[in-house]
């Protein structure tokens, strides 16, 4: 099952369907998409039946497709012109309301329901759109219920970037090194590298407390996919700041119940260069230094055994993935070689 807090769905103007992006492909078709069907009214001479058709196809290569009548139309151009009007205004909805798409279509064709007679107002609170085929995440619920799905990420335009230093404790005694997120308020994310490098004031935040700085730079590296991915997949995070989904994931933060938010350190001038030259190492209570016991990848290999010679390798991609220079070790007769 698709979990219901990540589907999404496109549009795929090829097809003209919503084609959910996570559901997967089977034999060249999606395994879940939704179109608008109209259908003649049975019941009713010159009258057309108008509807979101959910279709599906299961793991067995069964297709299966479920109609959900929002409104009845007198002509084909009726149901063309209304479709294009809810597009436009589930468009609008998707932008305002920071929502996927598709979700906003449904919102309103539910609320159409309703207004046809089909459905009663429990529908826009507590039933999913469809109960059939598989999990699609696509319910109108209370919002207070959990958070909705949404393409696009509404937050302020926010300078900043992480940083590495050595970190001590208040008696100058070294702990280990830490990983930072230097934000520049008084710049945008498309300032250019000398703007950032001759920035005058910056906010520091510690994030990760790591016991070497090789541990510093594999923090770094999955802290960097975790913002080009989870924040901006994850819908928990789509009213946020990238310095709140910073301050959200930071170990050991300290606290301001005055502003109930995180506190960052405010550096300037040469306080701010001594910081990012590493002239004065950044001072950290010993009592809040929490370091993990190992590493993250000695933890991963001990949770999932490998034989030597495939972890040193899944080793040694970990290490370049995140910029880390491999370990030279001096005794090492091989290291001299010189293979030219």
């Amino acid at each position: 099952m698709v979990n219901p807090q990540y589907v999404r769905a496109e549009y795929d103007h090829d097809r003209g369907t919503y084609v959910c992006t996570e559901a997967g492909w089977i034999e060249g078709e999606p395994s879940v998409e939704y179109r608008f069907s109209l259908q003649e009214n049975e019941e009713q001479a010159n009258s057309w039946e108008g509807g979101l058709e959910k279709l599906w196809v299961d793991e067995d290569g069964g297709r299966y497709s479920e109609f959900f009548r929002f409104a009845e139309y007198h002509s084909e151009a009726d149901f063309d012109a209304d479709v294009e009007q809810i597009l436009r205004e589930a468009r609008a909805s998707a932008v305002n309301e920071n929502i996927d798409e598709l979700l906003a279509v449904i919102d309103i064709i539910k609320r159409r329901a309703v207004a046809l007679g089909d459905e009663d107002e429990t529908i826009e609170e507590l039933e999913g759109l469809f109960q059939d085929g598989p999990e699609d995440a696509y319910t109108l619920c209370d919002i207070g219920d959990g958070p909705r799905l949404h393409d696009h990420v509404e937050c302020e335009d926010e300078c900043w970037y992480f940083h590495i230093a050595s970190v001590v404790d208040t008696e100058k005694q070294p702990l280990g090194w830490g990983l930072f997120a230097v934000y520049l308020p008084e710049l945008a994310s498309n300032a250019r590298g000398a703007e950032i490098e001759n920035a005058n004031q910056a906010m520091i935040l510690l994030l990760d407390h790591l016991h070497s700085q090789r541990d510093a730079k594999l923090a770094q590296h999955g802290f960097e996919h975790f913002m080009e991915t989870e924040r901006l997949d994850n819908p928990e995070y789509a009213y946020m700041n990238d310095t709140e989904v910073l301050a959200e994931v930071a170990i050991e933060a300290e606290w301001s119940d005055a502003t109930n938010t995180v506190i960052w350190q405010a550096l300037s001038g040469k306080a701010l260069r001594d910081f990012l030259n590493g002239a004065i190492p950044y001072a950290c209570p010993r009592e809040k230094w929490k370091p993990p016991d190992k590493p993250l990848v000695d933890r991963f290999f001990e949770q999932h055994p490998l034989p030597t010679w495939l972890e040193d390798q899944l080793r040694a991609t970990f290490d370049e993935q995140a910029g880390v220079e491999p370990d030279i070790d001096e005794d090492n007769p091989w290291q001299n070689l010189d293979l030219e």
